[in-house]
């Protein structure tokens, strides 16, 4: 028994660790106007500025009717070193692998950009 909450303790601690690197400034200029691909899909974005406001635009692509789309929205800074969109994924750039991670709100790494 000792050794399953050893190994549970050991799984979760892993989990909750799963943050990306970062040196504690906001980095946003190494995000802004890269185009990163989505895993799986043919759907991009680029994070650009305008003005004092960061926005999202999202390049869509349907494969049934092979049309294009594009859909601008606007990102919020989050905890002064990330980005956050409408549907709560943030945006961070991690310091040691130099690349945009996609995080959940509590900073989980979701996916990092190829």
């Amino acid at each position: 028994m000792k050794k399953f909450f050893l190994c549970l303790f050991v799984l979760l601690s892993f989990s909750i660790f799963a943050g990306i690197t970062t040196d504690g400034k906001p980095h946003f200029d190494k995000m802004i106007g890269r185009k990163i691909d989505y895993p799986d899909t043919a759907d991009s974005f680029k994070i650009v500025k305008k003005g004092n406001s960061y926005k999202l635009i999202y390049y869509g692509y349907d494969p049934e009717t092979q049309k294009s789309s594009t859909e601008t929205s606007t990102l919020k800074v989050y905890k002064n070193i990330y980005l956050i969109d409408k549907y709560g994924i943030v945006y961070g750039y991690d310091t040691a692998k130099k690349k945009v991670a996609f995080l959940r709100e509590n900073l989980e790494v979701i996916y990092y950009e190829d």
